[in-house]
């Protein structure tokens, strides 16, 4: 059993507070019934953002190292869909740092998160759980494709998307964009903040150009 470094505590919160409430209290219990001594940090983020637009989230592991831990609820605060909750996990693993999930049995018992065999294998079981979950987004994300182009078919209509107006919204924003008011921010980084494909900023940036607005 070896000895467990610096304590992260990572709560991602969604952007209604009246749906934090029940987190927010079971996390603390949790680290109160541990007697644990933790850094904490919240992030009021879309669960449908990826974890590299997590910024947070990415100090974290960032500037975690060897036997540190994060805590969190739920291996879904990690990111969307299933591939990047599997990427963020290797990259913990890969540090050779650990993970402790509140709402996830055999890794929210902090004995288990202390001891090296149990825990290798927990976080190898959960995963190869994870990756399981994957093939079947995919396979389901596969299946609805191929089902929505058949019926289009069926009803004679055309594949790809309606030409679209750019929005008043997305104009303003861009704008800023161009003006460098987010210096930070890469076009995918803008495009999940406008809620967008990163393609679709491209060909609203596009009609922009030929409107002579940018």
């Amino acid at each position: 059993m070896g000895v467990i470094k610096a304590k992260f505590g990572y709560l991602r919160l969604c952007q209604k507070e009246s749906s934090n409430k029940d987190r927010t209290k079971r996390f603390g219990a949790f680290v109160r019934n541990n007697s644990l001594d933790i850094v904490y940090f919240e992030e009021v983020v879309r669960g449908n953002l990826r974890a590299e637009n997590r910024p947070i989230l990415q100090n974290i592991l960032k500037d975690m190292q060897k036997r540190d831990v994060i805590i969190v609820m739920d291996y879904m605060d990690l990111g969307f869909r299933y591939s990047d909750i599997i990427a963020t996990l290797n990259t913990i693993n890969d540090k050779k740092t650990r993970i402790c999930l509140i709402d996830v049995p055999l890794l929210n018992q902090w004995r288990y998160i202390e001891d090296d065999d149990i825990y290798k294998n927990g976080f190898e079981l959960i995963l190869h759980d994870l990756k399981r979950l994957e093939e079947l987004e995919q396979l389901y994300m596969s299946g609805q494709t191929k089902r929505g182009m058949v019926r289009a078919a069926e009803a004679g209509k055309k594949y790809g998307h309606p030409v679209r107006e750019v929005p008043k919204e997305f104009k303003i924003e861009y704008k800023k964009y161009l003006a460098g008011e987010y210096p930070h921010m890469t076009q995918q980084r803008f495009a999940n903040f406008m809620g967008v494909s990163r393609t679709t900023v491209q060909n609203y940036a596009k009609k922009m150009k030929a409107a002579g607005e940018i």
